[in-house]
């Protein structure tokens, strides 16, 4: 009996006795089709009866990709090495995947079993030499790579996302998600993260034994260095003390300290306060940033005035990949300075005549707070500074009138 079932759910077929009307189609003499979906009433009582064995057996132990009779570990080979696009011979890829702790874990069994290493020689090679040719590799072109998309940023953040971009957290996500788990040789498993991480540094020593310098580092470009992307450089680099920083960058160059100011506040009672603190040199604006406190708000816009001066804002250039990348000539020498040296052509030239210098119309000495909270409501941010005296004083005693 051949019928086609409906698209909306799975269909029983009952006696012609038990339907009512002649809405259903009919299949035969005696059955019809209908929508109504069949449940054995014994149903929930198998489940039960299922989940309670499954809690005496315990949960399912993780089996090793090798243990199913599917297990080809030659096409396997062959398979990543087309997905990367790698020109890797499989001698190779088999070298890559050997490491030291599962090396040692032979042996050790062989002389449990009394197996004499002369009669029966165990033919592997360790990966070492590829892990440590890798990770020169990795560590060189990064390190030519950086001072390139962050031309302005010291040598203390080049260092810090250098160093994040070499830990084993990034690389051996990397290397986890392009599929090297089940093809690890080590003593564990699971494969742990500094495992997962030594294994993508030997492929990318793979593609330099089997390639050139040039194919790894376009591997380089293509796998490790988009780890960068929508990261915040503060978030990798622990700047401390960033207020500090600030002000010794001002004095290196001449200006004036820079002086936190409440510019808005709101809930200041309220479990939900919220402040905003904006630092200014000379009656320049520098940066600003919000914080639930004071004093967090005054070192997120020192934060903000460090990302103007290292060139890291958000709407900054992007990172640079693909072709416009492997066109840049990164033989090119650009060492980058230390926080303690480091200058720059904008704050060198005269920094009041900057076109986002903003004025700071309640930074007087001598004005209340109370009166500095009325003249936020009189504050414009894109304004041009006063050029005359008593325009400026006159703001002051309008807001010093409101606050009384």
């Amino acid at each position: 009996m051949a019928c086609r079932l409906l698209n909306f759910g799975f269909s029983k077929i009952l006696p012609l006795k038990n339907v009512l009307g002649g809405k259903e189609i009919v299949i035969g003499s005696k059955y019809l089709l209908t929508n109504q979906r069949y449940v054995s009433p014994n149903y929930g009582r198998k489940l039960r009866v299922m989940k309670g064995r499954r809690a005496i057996a315990g949960a399912e132990r993780i089996r090793k990709r090798s243990e199913w009779d599917s297990w080809n570990y030659k096409a396997e080979l062959y398979a990543f090495g087309r997905r990367l696009n790698e020109n890797i011979s499989e001698e190779t890829l088999r070298w890559v995947f050997i490491h030291d702790s599962y090396i040692e874990k032979e042996e050790q069994k062989r002389k449990e079993l009394d197996i004499p290493s002369q009669d029966v020689q165990l033919d592997l090679k360790s990966n070492a030499p590829l892990i440590a040719l890798g990770e020169e590799v990795i560590r060189n072109y990064i390190q030519r790579y950086l001072p390139h998309c962050f031309p302005k940023l010291p040598y203390e953040g080049i260092s810090a996302v250098e160093n994040y971009l070499m830990s084993d957290e990034v690389l051996s996500h990397i290397s986890s998600n392009i599929g090297t788990k089940d093809l690890i040789f080590c003593e564990e498993f699971q494969p742990t993260e500094s495992t997962l991480a030594a294994s993508f540094k030997a492929i990318v020593g793979a593609i330099v034994t089997d390639n050139d310098v040039p194919r790894a580092d376009n591997f380089v470009l293509d796998f490790v260095c988009p780890q960068l992307v929508a990261k915040d450089v503060f978030e990798i680099w622990d700047l401390e003390n960033p207020l500090d920083v600030l002000k010794g960058i001002l004095q290196k160059h001449g200006l004036e300290e820079c002086e936190p100011r409440l510019i808005f506040e709101s809930g200041r009672t309220t479990i939900e306060a919220i402040y905003h603190v904006g630092l200014y040199s000379n009656k320049c604006f520098l940066g600003r940033g919000p914080g639930e406190t004071v004093n967090i708000a005054v070192e997120m816009a020192a934060y903000n005035a460090l990302r103007k001066f290292f060139g890291i804002q958000e709407n900054d250039q992007p990172l640079y990949f693909g072709d416009k990348a492997r066109s840049m000539d990164l033989n090119s020498s650009i060492k980058p300075k230390s926080i303690r040296e480091w200058s720059s052509e904008i704050l060198n030239s005269k920094y009041d005549n900057r076109p986002h210098c903003r004025p700071v119309l309640f930074a007087r000495p001598g004005l209340s707070y109370e009166a500095s909270k009325a003249v936020k409501r009189f504050y414009i941010p894109e304004a041009p500074f006063p050029a005359t005296e008593p325009t400026l004083n006159g703001v002051i005693l309008a807001a010093a009138a409101h606050a009384n």
